[in-house]
């Protein structure tokens, strides 16, 4: 799986390092929906389903993360960015698990990604 991004940078996700279904808060509504995430390298990318095309993108070289559990969602934790790839400042993403074990192990490997 490829795509191109918004400054038309092409990505490949065929051979992910890390994926599978979490929910994602979204920045339009706040409503929460569930997504497919993909990582490889220092990229995460999420979409509806695991056939469907990416919906977004973003860099974690420099991405930092906090458990941050919200009302409904115990198993929540944002993904901070300082900047997006264009140099526009970026808002955090709001990631919630399914599980505490499963909130670590993404949480561990966001960290990870860069070294």
């Amino acid at each position: 799986m490829s795509f191109t991004d918004q400054i038309g940078l092409s990505h490949d996700f065929s051979d992910s390092d890390f994926e599978g279904f979490l929910e994602k808060k979204s920045d339009w509504k706040g409503s929460w929906r569930t997504r497919y995430f993909k990582l490889k390298k220092t990229k995460i990318c999420w979409m509806k389903s695991e056939e469907e095309d990416v919906l977004g993108s973003l860099d974690l070289s420099d991405a930092l993360v906090e458990v941050n559990p919200t009302k409904g969602h115990p198993h929540g934790f944002k993904i901070l960015l300082e900047h997006i790839g264009d140099g526009r400042k970026r808002k955090n993403m709001q990631i919630s698990a399914n599980s505490n074990d499963e909130r670590q192990e993404w949480m561990v490997i966001i960290l990870v990604v860069d070294c």
